[in-house]
């Protein structure tokens, strides 16, 4: 990102219509505005300077992405491709072979413990794009829009994050992105860490269908847990740590998004079974593969037919939370 600091006096070349907004910060909340300079979108914000007094350090909006060492998502694939990784194990050999029944294209998900937010996010954002539903788009952007941080540094990069997003106009875009600007996308992924700690926090006390509360629930899932608070600091506030138990509903429930997460387990004697976290019109949105400790995305295939599935009723951690599981035959 270039920077350079403007006296008062080079006020007189900036565009006059100059949207301000707050940032705030750790100790006092911090003027700025985006404006156009040159041609160019830019992002003003007060910095301190020398001798005593605040000059305005201009900031360009990347218009693209900055580079990343490793993609952050992969290109869609065939879901023939996955069978090379599996082709030492016949029994995650054939499940992939019964996905590939329903599923015709995978997307590879940069693994470093963001996954499944990584996952989520961009299969509802592309979802969404597919089918020109403009509105819940805007709706996802609002929810994303709402959120809040202490740190001034993180909070500016969380309005940057809301103002490259409203640029995208097609799913290309989307990838391009997402799977190259490091920062962007790490930006997106604390946002959604975010939501899912507004979602427990605000639910805190709410009846889950164990009937224990989401605090109660918690400690009973892990006595290192004394409270979402605790859950929330140790497993959904640090960047690269993996999402487990609670998030993987919150998520979903915070976006309004319907997820369904197929379980690839390598052992031959466990089925391949999906868990469904269905959307507000009890749709499904996002597919993903869930290779235990990894998640990757799938994309039905156009006119394939839903395989033959049952229902039956699993304890999430011994808790008698009733989840539907269903298993294709």
């Amino acid at each position: 990102m270039k920077t350079m600091t403007l006296n008062a006096s080079a006020h007189d070349d900036m565009s006059p219509e100059l949207e301000k907004y707050a940032i705030v910060g750790s100790d006092e909340t911090q003027s700025a505005c985006f404006g156009f300079a040159g041609g160019e979108e830019v992002l003003f914000d007060e910095a301190e300077a020398g001798h005593g007094r605040h000059d305005e350090v201009l900031q360009s909006l990347p218009r693209q992405p900055r580079g990343t060492d490793v993609a952050n998502v992969g290109p869609k694939k065939q879901i023939s491709s996955l069978e090379e990784e599996c082709r030492f194990n016949a029994g995650k050999l054939r499940k992939i072979r019964r996905l590939a029944q329903t599923y015709s294209d995978w997307r590879a998900v940069r693994g470093d413990g963001n996954c499944f937010y990584r996952t989520v996010i961009f299969g509802a954002i592309e979802a969404f794009m597919a089918a020109g539903d403009r509105q819940r788009l805007n709706s996802m952007l609002e929810s994303l829009q709402q959120v809040q941080y202490p740190s001034a540094r993180e909070q500016k990069a969380h309005e940057q994050l809301v103002q490259v997003m409203r640029t995208w106009q097609t799913a290309e875009q989307l990838e391009l992105w997402i799977s190259q600007d490091a920062g962007l996308d790490q930006a997106l992924v604390r946002a959604c860490r975010r939501l899912v700690r507004q979602y427990l926090t605000e639910h805190a006390d709410d009846k889950t269908p164990s009937g224990l509360s989401y605090n109660e629930l918690v400690r009973a899932l892990d006595s290192a847990y004394h409270s979402i608070e605790d859950y929330c600091r140790l497993v959904v506030d640090p960047l690269g740590r993996d999402a487990e138990t609670l998030a993987l509903d919150a998520l979903p429930q915070e976006l309004g998004v319907g997820l369904r997460m197929w379980i690839l387990d390598r052992r031959d004697e466990v089925e391949l079974v999906s868990l469904d976290t269905v959307g507000p019109d009890g749709q499904v949105d996002v597919h993903m593969l869930f290779k235990p400790g990894h998640y990757d995305l799938l994309y039905p295939g156009i006119s394939k037919p839903v395989p033959e599935t049952g229902v039956w009723k699993k304890s999430m951690g011994g808790m008698g939370w009733p989840i539907e599981v269903a298993w294709a035959r």
